[in-house]
């Protein structure tokens, strides 16, 4: 009879990293100070935050693939996402620490939105990560 493997520990049966909470309340803060920025218009047009295929691909602003992700449409957009957002912020950072988040989400969330932008209208707009 071969041995029996017995698993006594994995990611999430460990305590997640005590620094999850001020990396949540950072990118927390981050993304409602942007979309606040966004919200209240205190951006000019052409350096705005929203992606579309016009301005990243014809334009040639592909920066704007990743600086949507941190924009919202309106407030009660932003508040609602922030549900979700803040406990899978911490949880993803407090189990599988900064690699996973924010920087391959991040990372990630922009390759996403360069394809989602080809398949969309020219002047359409991308605003927001949901």
């Amino acid at each position: 009879m071969e041995p029996i493997q017995v698993i006594h520990e994995n990611w999430l049966t460990r305590r997640p990293n005590p620094k999850a909470v001020f990396v949540t309340l950072g990118m927390t803060l981050l993304v409602f100070v942007t979309s606040y920025f966004v919200l209240a218009g205190l951006f000019q047009a052409d350096i705005n935050l929203i992606a579309s295929p016009e301005f990243v691909f014809e334009k040639h602003n592909y920066w704007r693939a990743w600086t949507t992700l941190l924009a919202h449409a309106d407030s009660e957009h932003l508040i609602s996402n922030a549900f979700l957002f803040i406990p899978l912020t911490f949880l993803l950072y407090g189990y599988y620490g900064a690699m996973l988040f924010p920087a391959t989400g991040l990372v990630i969330g922009g390759f996403v939105n360069l394809i989602v932008l080809k398949t969309m209208p020219l002047t359409t707009s991308l605003l927001g990560i949901s």
